[in-house]
């Protein structure tokens, strides 16, 4: 037998929980998840050998965590499909993955689009080029003002300084 086949045979024989303990070395799977698949199990209707296969390839597609959204959304579109068997579920799981990559292969398209030449009314540049020359401008005259205001006002300072040791 292949190690597929020796892993579905393991699939149809052990209950969820057994599945969990031994994807978790055997520790045991927190109460939290058994209500987690549980809850997906009855809702949805899923034989435990479907639900093995489901709790499998959760756990692989989320680096080992268990996220009810995701259990719940994969368990709706299985239980859609009519799975019954974990052979069945299996095949369904790697159809789905090939078809998953090859929508991932077809921006191409999207590259075609995007080395064609974009026409930009002038407009969209005058709004974005002349703000940026007008608010640098600003702020140099900000900046300017400011030191000027400083520089007047430690001279009046000194000079009452000045007026004051003179006077004394």
């Amino acid at each position: 037998m292949t190690k597929e086949e020796k892993l579905i045979q393991e699939l149809e024989n052990i209950s969820p929980q057994q599945l969990l303990a031994d994807l978790s070395k055997g520790k045991r799977a927190s109460a939290q998840d058994m209500k987690v698949i549980s809850d997906v199990m009855t809702s949805q209707g899923l034989p435990s050998p479907v639900m093995n296969v489901l709790i499998h390839y959760v756990l692989l597609q989320t680096d080992m965590k268990l996220s009810k959204a995701y259990l719940e959304t994969i368990a709706s579109h299985w239980s859609r499909a009519n799975l019954q068997t974990a052979k069945e579920a299996m095949v369904f799981a790697k159809r789905q993955q090939q078809t998953k990559f090859k929508t991932v292969k077809k921006p191409a398209k999207y590259r075609q689009y995007a080395n064609k030449a974009r026409v930009v009314p002038d407009w969209i540049n005058d709004n974005h080029t002349k703000p940026k020359i007008n608010d640098e401008q600003d702020a140099q005259v900000n900046v300017q003002k400011e030191k000027d205001e400083l520089l007047a006002f430690i001279n009046q300072y000194t000079d009452k300084k000045k007026n004051n040791y003179s006077q004394g």
